[in-house]
């Protein structure tokens, strides 16, 4: 093997990218295998909501927990266990048919991944490189389609087997002692606090941030959970083409983030449009027939795609350069606590009103998004691309 070939192979990069898609994966196929699955379970439509509740606070949990993380073990280590946990999680509800017991299995699921995120935020403000940071969104949008596909042509015991297995690959890839690691992430800073300036914040611009982070997670998040048993039981397709749609809205995700790197269009150009298009297309997908909807959602999910990494690289805009890279931090927390507050709203109301107040939700949510993006707009510069610098650590 070349030089180059064995660097590649044992590119950080390539092993966040697993990463993400490894804990993406589960989170595609529970939401999208509930509608046929919760037979086995014995539970109605609207414990869906339960259990994202149950992801959600996982997640939630350690969403911020990387420096705690590597300032005790190495990234290589923490990596490499968290995919363990995450692999042995999710054999164990392939196999259990226990709602309790999948309760905690999609509690620990939460867990996992917010720490792994929470590692991945990290290694994208240490290298400060968009381009490798894209592709890291991208796998996770790779991972959250291949899950409902995988559930629409088999079942979710498949589907957790499976993202058994791409999560035991990560942690294979991860393990390999080639890996390089940044110097940020391999051997975290002791950082000296006394007689250190504190940082000041703009509070509006910080509340501005965390507004418009939660917005649209919740929009995508409750997309993804919610919107197999809209179709299902709601609009009456059947279970697979039901998973095939929410498969269809993450590759709409992910092709938006994509292609967003490679259109040269504003920041600002893409917070006052996009979230009008969304609207648009919430409305579209609630009023037509239910195949044109189907195929409508992919449209929807690229459009959602390219807001949050906008967000994400315009933070600096609203928060400050001194304050951006806590912040960041901050949006990752507020976008966790968001989706899953939303999520679980939107289950009391389909236990209440019945497996329509999905799209109720997504459409009224997508409103209050509309004037959070032109207020985030106004404070960005008008030639500043699409995907700005990455902030800096905190």
């Amino acid at each position: 093997m070349s030089a180059p070939a064995a660097s590649r192979g044992t590119s950080p990069l390539v092993v966040q990218c697993l990463v993400f898609l490894c804990f993406a994966m589960p989170l595609g196929v529970f939401p999208s295998a509930w509608p046929e699955a919760r037979s086995m379970f014995d539970q109605s439509a609207a414990a869906l909501g339960t259990l994202a509740t149950a992801y959600g606070i996982g997640r939630l949990s350690t969403s911020a927990s990387a420096s705690l993380l590597l300032a005790r073990v190495s990234v290589r280590s923490v990596t490499v266990a968290l995919c363990l946990a995450l692999a042995l999680v999710d054999v164990g509800l392939a196999v259990s048919r226990s709602f309790a017991l999948a309760l905690v299995g999609i509690a620990l699921i939460g867990l996992a991944s917010g720490g792994l995120d929470s590692l991945g935020s990290r290694y994208q403000a240490v290298i400060r490189d968009v381009r490798r940071s894209g592709l890291m969104f991208g796998s996770y949008g790779v991972g959250a389609t291949l899950g409902p596909l995988v559930v629409a042509v088999s079942s979710w015991t498949v589907g957790f087997a499976a993202a058994a297995g791409v999560a035991t690959v990560a942690a294979l890839a991860a393990a390999r002692p080639g890996v390089e690691w940044p110097e940020g992430m391999a051997d975290p800073p002791r950082r000296q606090r006394v007689g250190v300036a504190p940082v000041s914040f703009d509070r509006r611009g910080v509340a501005l941030s965390l507004a418009l982070a939660g917005t649209v997670v919740a929009l995508e998040a409750n997309t993804g959970n919610w919107m197999a048993t809209y179709f299902e039981d709601f609009r009456g397709s059947s279970g697979q083409a039901a998973a095939l749609a929410v498969s269809g809205f993450w590759a709409g995700v992910t092709l938006g983030r994509l292609l967003l790197g490679s259109v040269r269009v504003s920041a600002a150009w893409i917070l006052t449009r996009a979230p009008v298009a969304v609207v648009v297309g919430y409305a579209v997908v609630a009023l037509v027939p239910r195949t044109v909807a189907m195929v409508g959602l992919v449209g929807v999910g690229a459009l959602l795609g390219v807001l949050f990494p906008t967000v994400t690289a315009t933070t600096v805009d609203r928060a400050g350069a001194a304050a951006a890279g806590r912040v960041s931090g901050w949006q990752l927390f507020a976008a966790n606590l968001t989706a899953t507050t939303v999520i679980a709203g939107v289950g009391i109301g389909v236990s209440h009103w019945g497996e329509g107040v999905p799209m109720v939700a997504l459409v009224g949510l997508a409103v209050v998004a509309v004037p959070l993006c032109w207020r985030g707009a106004v404070r960005v510069p008008p030639d500043e691309p699409a995907l700005g610098p990455v902030p800096p650590p905190a």
